[in-house]
């Protein structure tokens, strides 16, 4: 019986999931992303690249605090970052320009 209801469930959740209308263009391109996180040595901070503006830009956020800032405001993305030092300095790396 226990086997026969999960079956159900499954396979009543893989139509579901089926039957989902296709993503279109537009929602494609509103995926915004975070990652790249770099912890402060003392773990208070966590610094991350966030594409949330619409390029990839260096944000910041205090573990005790839910309010990011964002610490860049390049044209251009940016590719990297990492806290790191005894007074905790932000290294960022900006993508190369192309074309």
């Amino acid at each position: 019986m226990k086997s026969t209801l999960l079956l159900s469930f499954v396979l009543l959740f893989s139509a579901f999931t089926f039957a989902q209308k296709p993503y279109t263009i537009e929602q494609y391109l509103n995926i915004r992303s975070a990652s790249s996180p770099s912890m402060s040595p003392d773990g208070r901070e966590v610094a991350y690249l966030s594409n949330v503006t619409g390029t990839t830009q260096v944000w910041s956020a205090l573990i005790s605090s839910p309010k990011p800032k964002r610490l860049t405001n390049y044209e251009d993305n940016v590719s990297f970052v990492k806290v790191a030092g005894r007074r905790q300095r932000h290294h960022f790396r900006q993508s190369q320009r192309r074309g």
